[in-house]
């Protein structure tokens, strides 16, 4: 970890990791995992009225999130508020581009996501949003 910040983040995106990390900070990983996956849910629904809902996304994203939370006891400390606030900012409904009517409604999601990531360290895990748009 070179950074106490995640890095490559507009100021809006900041800004709302930033409440999202301190709206997440008495949650536990576990909790914040279930409002993802209830979040897609939605999305699959979502997806179900509107083919251009990237449903194949969303479902990534969750997957990453899941490995995050199984290697949550070995990821260093500072990192962790801010891998919870990118779990919760993807658990919103409304956030900077709308997730469950438009195309590009993760590509915010995705960059917080790497943004944390990269971070924890965990540069693997991320994604590139164009290997999804299958639609």
């Amino acid at each position: 970890m070179s950074s106490l910040f995640p890095e490559g983040l507009t100021d809006k995106e900041f800004s709302l990791l930033t409440t999202c990390s301190k709206e997440a900070d008495s949650l536990t990983p576990q909790a914040l995992l279930a409002q993802a996956s209830g979040h897609l849910d939605k999305v699959r629904h979502a997806h179900a009225r509107n083919a251009f809902v990237n449903r194949r996304l969303a479902e990534a994203m969750v997957d990453v999130f899941k490995t995050v939370v199984a290697q949550w006891d070995g990821l260093p400390d500072p990192a962790k508020p801010w891998l919870r606030g990118m779990i919760r900012y993807f658990a919103l409904s409304t956030d900077l581009e709308s997730d469950l009517t438009s195309p590009i409604g993760f590509d915010d999601d995705v960059a917080i996501m790497n943004a944390c990531l990269r971070l924890a360290g965990l540069d693997d895990l991320c994604l590139d949003p164009e290997d999804f748009d299958d639609v």
